[in-house]
């Protein structure tokens, strides 16, 4: 009987926890945390007089771009958010590598304008969506890209 009751106690507990906590959501659960690694996007850009080379840095988890920043996150990854949502959407950002609470608000409002789960997350979904600016190489990140563009699969 002690036994039944501890793991009634048990799954009571549990299911508070649940209640209260919430479910890890699948951008939470199946994703892992992007990291100082970044993968370097490389394109071919055709304009008036030729071709020239573009790039573009997106988050990545050891080079794995399906992965996730959120609250309390800090590295290169997050500067490279920052810098995109500057770009792309004048968020107005401090580019300091912390996923602190005005990048999650821009973060939330990108979610919430594309119609996606709304939870402050950067992950798969926000990625898909997300425009990147695109440099020539060279190009000081502090200037502005030549052009905002969606980032597809290298």
């Amino acid at each position: 009987m002690r036994i039944l009751r501890f793991i009634t106690a048990a799954a009571l507990g549990l299911g508070l926890a649940v209640t209260v906590l919430g479910p890890a959501g699948p951008a939470q659960a199946a994703y892992p945390a992007c990291n100082d690694h970044t993968v370097e996007v490389w394109g071919i850009y055709e304009r008036p007089g030729g071709t020239a080379g573009y790039k573009v840095n997106i988050p990545s988890a050891g080079g794995n771009i399906d992965c996730t920043l959120r609250s309390g996150a800090h590295n290169w990854s997050v500067v490279m958010l920052q810098i995109a949502l500057n770009d792309c959407f004048n968020a107005g950002l401090d580019v300091d590598g912390q996923y602190g609470p005005r990048t999650r608000d821009v973060v939330t409002w990108f979610q919430a304008v594309k119609g996606l789960t709304v939870d402050g997350v950067y992950g798969p979904q926000t990625r898909t969506l997300m425009l990147w600016g695109f440099r020539f190489p060279g190009t000081p990140v502090d200037e502005r890209p030549f052009a905002c563009r969606y980032h597809w699969n290298p």
